[in-house]
């Protein structure tokens, strides 16, 4: 499930073990972004992609990491014309 409109797509999953407990490795590949905030009063924008992984018996679910990104803008410093 991808939250804040993004459309998210399973590019791969491998198996591993980490201390003795069975673990997946689970490669996502984001594709679009849907209603993102527009651009803040200094020009830019920081959108992100929330991934939630729910259990697939009971009613709860865990956060397990979220990662937000910096968005900088660089200036031009070349003629334009």
């Amino acid at each position: 499930m991808a939250d804040g409109g993004q459309s998210a797509e399973n590019t791969s999953a491998e198996e591993g073990t980490s201390q003795g407990s069975p673990t997946k490795l689970l490669r996502l590949r984001i594709v679009a972004g849907h209603s993102l905030a527009k651009k803040d009063i200094f020009g830019a924008s920081d959108p992100y992609v929330r991934i939630d992984l729910v259990k697939a018996r009971g009613d709860s679910y865990t956060v397990l990491d979220s990662l937000y990104t910096k968005t900088k803008k660089k200036p031009y410093k070349g003629s334009l014309g």
